[in-house]
C-alpha cells in the first residue's frame, strides 16, 4: 500500500452502484491488503425498494469488512453520516 495515500472514497453519486460490483471491488482491495481505515463510502438512496435494499447490502458488507466511514444521502441531503 501507499503510505502517502490519505483516503479513497467510493462514491455513488447517481445511486446506481450495485452490490455485486461493490463486493468485487472490496474483495480485490482485501487481496491488495488495503487499510480499510482509509476507505470511505458515499451512497445515495432513491425512493425505490431495490435501491434501498442494495444500499443496505453495501453498508452491511462494508461494515463487516472494516469500512466505517459512510455517508448516505437522498435528494434532500445527508440522512446519515459517521465521518
Amino acid at each position: 500500500t501507499d503510505n502517502n495515500m490519505n483516503e479513497i472514497c467510493l462514491s455513488d453519486t447517481y445511486g446506481t452502484f450495485d452490490f455485486t460490483n461493490f463486493k468485487i471491488i472490496i474483495d480485490y482491495l482485501i487481496k491488495l491488503r488495503i487499510d480499510f481505515d482509509r476507505i470511505a463510502l458515499e451512497l445515495y438512496i432513491f425512493n425505490t425498494i431495490d435501491n434501498s435494499k442494495n444500499v443496505k447490502n453495501i453498508i452491511l458488507y462494508a461494515k463487516n469488512n472494516g469500512i466505517y466511514k459512510i455517508n448516505i444521502y437522498n435528494m434532500a441531503g445527508t440522512i446519515y453520516s459517521n465521518v
